[in-house]
Order: structure tokens, then C-alpha cells, then sequence
């Protein structure tokens, strides 16, 4: 596990993973074990965290404070969510598959977050969970509720076989076409 105590932190990855003992398994995940609260990477306000991967802790796969960015990364086999932003932070290009939690959490506290060019696969929980922000332009399929929660705006994305009824939620403003299963929805 990486903890920084400081604000405005960097970690580029350099393609190394940061990894736990934990394995998820089922699609979507039913299962992870050995239990564990554990931390993958978490980091103060302003972290910019890229390009690697971070598997298998006990609890959140990444969790960062406000304003903190996080792109090209695969997060999977976490015991609880992938990634947890906090305002004002963002999730681009980035992986996060078969976490034991959501995918990712954008609880923003009044802020503004983002996901962006993401593929969320096989949760045990929402693809995406947004209480304010965009959510665009990226693929949310197979996760046990819904594909895309929250008060956020999206459009632009695939969401498919996530088994909470309707895969968007209903307090989701849709701005752009998303593709829901094989229909394709669109703003009035």
C-alpha cells in the first residue's frame, strides 16, 4: 500500500503494480477474499496517480481527496471499490473491473467530478456511482446494479448487462446519446 500525507503528490507508476493478496471472483464479483480493509493508494487533496496497476487490497482500490486526478490505470480485485474521488476529482483511461464495491465513486460533496474514456466491468455495485460531475465516453457492462447512478450528467457511453433496473439511473441527466443495452437513448 502507498499512503501520502501531503498534498499535491504525483505517482507515475512507470507500469509497475501495487498489489494485495486479495482475489475477486464472479461476474459480477460475488465473492473476494482473504478479507481485509486495506488501502491500496491514498493520497491528500491535488494527487495525480498514472500509469500501473492496483490489485488486490482488502478495501478501496484508490481513494483520494479533492481535486485529484487519476488516468491510465487498471484497478481490479479490490475487496471494496475501485476508485473513491472526492470533488473535484477525475478518472480518464482508466480500467477498474472486479472490485468487490462500485467501481467508481465520485461522492463529491457539492463538487464536481469526472469519468472519462473508462471501462467498468463486473462490480459488485454500481459501474459508476456520481453525485454531481460528467460521466462520458466510456463503457460500464456486467456490474451488479446499476451501470451508471447518482445526479451526474452523461453521454456518450455503452452501458449494458448490469443487473440493477434501469442500467441509468433516473436521476441521471442525460446531455448526449448513451447506448443502453440495444437501444440507443438520447436527451429530449
Amino acid at each position: 500500500a502507498i499512503q501520502f500525507d501531503v498534498p499535491n503528490a504525483t505517482l507515475d507508476l512507470g507500469g509497475f503494480v501495487v498489489a494485495g493478496p486479495v482475489v475477486c471472483t464472479g461476474e459480477p464479483v460475488t465473492s473476494c477474499g482473504p478479507s481485509g480493509s486495506g488501502v491500496g493508494i491514498s493520497s491528500y487533496a491535488n494527487a495525480r496517480i498514472h500509469g500501473g496497476t492496483v490489485r488486490g487490497f482488502g478495501g478501496t482500490g484508490i481513494g483520494v481527496d479533492d481535486d485529484s486526478r487519476i488516468w491510465d490505470l487498471v484497478v481490479t480485485n479490490n475487496g471494496g471499490t475501485g476508485i473513491a474521488l472526492s470533488r473535484g476529482g477525475s478518472v480518464r483511461n482508466s480500467t477498474v473491473t472486479f472490485n468487490g464495491g462500485s467501481g467508481i465513486t465520485a461522492n463529491t460533496g457539492g463538487g464536481f467530478g469526472e469519468v472519462a474514456g473508462c471501462t467498468v466491468r463486473g462490480n459488485n455495485g454500481d459501474g459508476v456511482t456520481a453525485s454531481a460531475g460528467l460521466i462520458v465516453d466510456s463503457r460500464f457492462q456486467n456490474n451488479a446494479f446499476q451501470g451508471i447512478d447518482g445526479s451526474a450528467a452523461a453521454g456518450g457511453n455503452v452501458v449494458s448487462g448490469n443487473a440493477g433496473t434501469p442500467d441509468i439511473g433516473a436521476s441521471v441527466d442525460v446531455i448526449a446519446c448513451n447506448q443502453v443495452d440495444s437501444v440507443v437513448v438520447c436527451p429530449p
